[in-house]
């Protein structure tokens, strides 16, 4: 059966099996690191992940769920040098997170000279507005790039993993600052509870 004009025109749109490929293998390492993270962040504030998800799940930024981390790591004094790796990854990876964003997010089109090209919106300071060829080559290269930053912190999470059942119990004074927060909310309390001075008068005046 002869291939209709229309079926033709069609299957040039397709896109080609390895552009699909490694733009989906970026997608897929990309949530696995978005859930590594959140697997540290629910095991060091000792919560169930069910739980720890409905707070993570308002994470929308990378840059916010590694703040969080760095900061449960120095709550439950984890090594420094741990904290140390876990910020050089956060200000070593906006590379990659921009590859993501871009791989993922830009609109893909098929030229006329039969190349690809994301159309890259971007507005930081200047406008940029434009269509980015894209050979194949480059987009392995980009997907080798993001896998290499997934599995840096692979080795992150294992090592804080590993440490978890060292780490000290008791850090009453970082997770309650102010004094005891059931005596502090229990003063609270009381003081939202005394009656205000209009209303003791009016208590008090004759009906």
């Amino acid at each position: 059966m002869a291939e209709t004009a229309s079926r033709r025109r069609s299957r040039k749109r397709e896109m080609p099996p390895q552009f699909a490929r490694y733009i989906s293998r970026i997608a897929v390492d990309w949530a696995a690191l978005e859930f590594h993270i959140n697997e540290l962040i629910w095991a060091l504030a000792k919560v169930e992940p069910g739980l720890g998800a409905c707070i993570t799940a308002q994470i929308f930024s990378l840059d916010a769920r590694l703040k969080a981390l760095v900061t449960l790591l120095k709550i439950r004094r984890v090594d420094q040098r741990l904290i140390d790796s876990v910020k050089k990854f956060s200000n070593g990876c906006r590379e990659e997170l921009e590859i993501r964003n871009r791989t993922l997010h830009d609109a893909w089109a098929r030229k006329g000279n039969g190349e690809w090209a994301r159309l890259e919106i971007t507005a930081r300071h200047s406008l940029k507005f434009e269509f980015i060829t894209v050979s194949v080559e480059d987009l392995k290269r980009d997907y080798e790039k993001v896998r290499n930053c997934v599995l840096a912190f692979r080795t992150i999470r294992s090592a804080v993993l590993g440490a978890l059942p060292s780490l000290p119990e008791s850090f009453e004074a970082e997770v309650r600052p102010i004094l005891r927060y059931e005596d502090f909310m229990k003063k609270l309390g009381a003081v939202n509870a005394k009656p205000r001075r209009a209303d003791r008068k009016r208590a008090t005046s004759p009906t």
